[in-house]
């Protein structure tokens, strides 16, 4: 980071997020054999020797993921083939289809990817041919996604503003959305970007600077129609907190999600924001004591609460005794809640327009193939709804994701050997 007000955003990872909720306990509950055959995943685990940060499903079923500063890689998991890009990342997005010229030829895909590194440079995949595309924002960013014609990302300009940048890549036209830094406070700032309904979702860190403050997690749309934005207020924590991490993480059904890892048990669960009837949804999970990476609490531990197969979906890594271990957990059915009402505010949004310019370059792929280790793994169902897939001496590596089917991939690392493999867990 180069500038004091994204160090003040980082450092405000370090606060705990609590919310109002709802405990359902169960106690002497023996797990029926019905409930036990729900709880059985087949993993899939392909040895790597990056650490990937993010992962997302790709329309033709392959799915991308991002190693930071490194390369961008492909996983065709049906024939273990492994495509890998040398170009610097972050994070990454599915991105529109699109059409650019090279050394006097067209190249085209149906679908793109999207990449955002740190400085805020964007780069836009194509990966049949390897051709990249690139731009330089104004500002530097950690987040990115895209809708079916535009490339969206966070913004952190060392002014008294928090912004989100919307990129058309045909055009190179560049517009900024311009939002006064209250709505995140001195070390606050926007996270977690997913386009969905038309509108872009994002969430907002409402804090001060400090390793042990108050704050106020919220939910925000912008609608680019009319380019005017709304935020729902999730919870505000009764003090100042100090541990745990939380993340806007995807649209998915009509809501946008937020999943929350906190130091105290009984506060970690994702959040379900229904803006169209002004409902916030808080589901537990019981991950236990986030993970320790040196002095923070959790480093993007958990992320991408969201549906699919009718179903919620989340990750973190816990830790006890010393010893990490990584959890997805799913929430099926999703009936067992505690339920709030809520009512947006609506930001001032300034508007400013730009060019960017772009350079072309290409990027020879190197192909590998991949034995996977498939195992099967049984998790704990707790009742009523909720079930916890552990994998003991692991550390989720940044971001989750699941296809439509209700099949998950992530990347998992073993502290005590540094071990790293790209992992798919199936129900």
């Amino acid at each position: 980071m180069t500038s004091s007000k994204r160090a003040a955003g980082l450092s405000s990872r370090a606060t705990v997020l609590i919310g109002i909720f709802v405990i359902v306990l169960v106690i002497g509950l023996a797990v029926p054999a019905a409930a036990a055959a729900r709880t059985s995943a087949t993993v899939k685990q392909w040895p790597v020797s990056f650490g990937p940060n993010d992962f997302i499903v790709a329309p033709d079923g392959t799915v991308f993921f991002s190693a930071p500063g490194v390369l961008v890689g492909r996983l065709n998991p049906a024939t273990n083939e492994l495509t890998t890009w040398g170009i610097a990342t972050f994070h990454l997005a599915i991105g529109p289809a699109f059409s650019v010229e090279f050394n006097g030829q067209t190249f085209t895909d149906d679908f793109t990817v999207a990449l955002i590194r740190v400085n805020g440079q964007v780069r836009l995949l194509l990966p049949s041919s390897g051709v990249v595309v690139r731009w330089q924002l104004p500002a530097g960013s950690i987040d990115i996604t895209a809708s079916s014609t535009h490339i969206w990302a966070s913004q952190f300009p060392d002014d008294d503003s928090t912004q989100i940048a919307s990129l058309d890549p045909v055009t190179d036209v560049v517009t900024t959305y311009d939002f006064p830094q209250s709505i995140a406070g001195s070390g606050g700032f926007i996270h977690g970007l997913s386009f969905g309904d038309d509108r872009l979702w994002f969430g907002v860190t409402e804090t001060e600077i400090g390793d042990a403050v108050p704050f106020t997690q919220k939910t925000g749309a912008l609608d680019p129609a009319t380019s005017t934005a709304n935020l729902w207020t999730l919870f505000s924590s009764p003090g100042a907190v100090s541990a745990g991490f939380g993340r806007t993480a995807t649209f998915a059904a009509g809501s946008a999600w937020t999943m929350y890892h906190s130091s105290d048990p009984t506060l970690t669960g994702a959040y379900r924001l229904k803006p169209d009837s002004g409902k916030v949804e808080f589901y537990n999970a019981p991950f236990g004591t986030p993970a320790s990476s040196g002095d923070i609490p959790v480093v993007e531990n958990v992320d991408r609460a969201m549906m699919a197969a009718g179903s919620g979906w989340a990750a973190s890594t816990s830790e006890a005794d010393g010893v990490q271990s990584a959890q997805v957990a799913r929430w099926q059915p999703l009936g067992f809640r505690s339920v709030s009402a809520v009512s947006p505010e609506e930001p001032t949004v300034t508007v400013s327009t730009g060019s960017l310019t772009r350079s072309v370059s290409q990027v020879t792929p190197v192909i590998t193939t991949i034995t996977p280790d498939t195992t099967t793994i049984t998790g704990t169902f707790t009742s009523p709804n909720i079930t916890i897939w552990s994998f003991a001496d692991r550390r989720l590596q940044t971001r989750i994701v699941v296809s439509l089917a209700g099949v998950l991939y992530f990347g998992l690392v073993t502290p005590s050997t540094g071990d790293v493999v790209l992992a798919q867990l199936s129900t």
